[in-house]
């Protein structure tokens, strides 16, 4: 049996989401998420994302989203 490689999943767009929403939906396709708050992270809404949204990465690729 020959191995397609790892299994690809979509990155959705989450800027604009509350942390733990973007968190929670980013970890379910298996994404590693890690925080950088910016100012503290008081808001907890994030600002940026470090994988563009709609681009195919493998299952456990992690993604930094920065909250301000």
């Amino acid at each position: 049996m020959i191995s397609d490689g790892p299994e690809l999943v979509t990155v959705p767009e989450v800027v604009g989401s509350q942390f733990r929403n973007a968190e929670r939906e980013l970890t379910e396709l298996g994404l590693v998420v890690v925080r950088e708050d910016t100012r503290g992270g008081f808001f907890g809404s994030v600002r940026s994302q470090s994988i563009e949204p709609g681009e195919l990465v493998p299952v456990g690729t992690e993604i930094v989203l920065e909250v301000v």
